[in-house]
């Protein structure tokens, strides 16, 4: 679920049309793509913050440690090592669902090619047309 897109602006404006010879890892990919770009940490405050999706399917594991532990699979290095020190700190981490994005693209496009840049520390999938939503917000003023 972490790769469907719904429109709205937690995902890129297009959608990765993934193909049969490297499925497992276009899958994981992008997985790790979304969780990069949706998991905040704040090591300060000593509080995780997991997708929304992961609130949509909590049903789905036993508590929500369940869940972060199954989403760790998908985290790159650099937010894998930052949600251990949360858990590693005094009385441990507070763990939260982030809330639902009420913005959403006019249209989505279909994007057959979907460059898989490797980055330090990070999984970037590189889309031509993705904005922040800072940038849409910017626009829309």
């Amino acid at each position: 679920n972490f790769i469907l897109n719904t429109g709205n602006m937690s995902h890129p404006p297009e959608v990765p049309v993934l193909k049969p010879d490297d499925f497992e890892e276009q899958l994981n990919l992008l997985c790790t793509s979304y969780m990069d770009r949706n998991m905040k940490v704040d090591l300060p405050r000593k509080q995780l913050v997991l997708p929304k999706v992961c609130d949509v399917y909590r049903n789905d594991f036993e508590d929500v440690s369940a869940c972060l532990h199954y989403c760790r699979q998908y985290l790159s290095e650099e937010l894998q090592n930052q949600v251990i020190d949360c858990i590693g700190a005094e009385n441990g981490p507070t763990i939260k669902y982030g809330p639902a994005c009420d913005k959403f693209y006019p249209t989505l496009k279909a994007h057959n090619n979907v460059e898989l840049v490797p980055a330090p520390n990070a999984i970037q999938l590189k889309y031509p047309n993705l904005q922040t939503e800072n940038e849409v917000s910017t626009k829309e003023e």
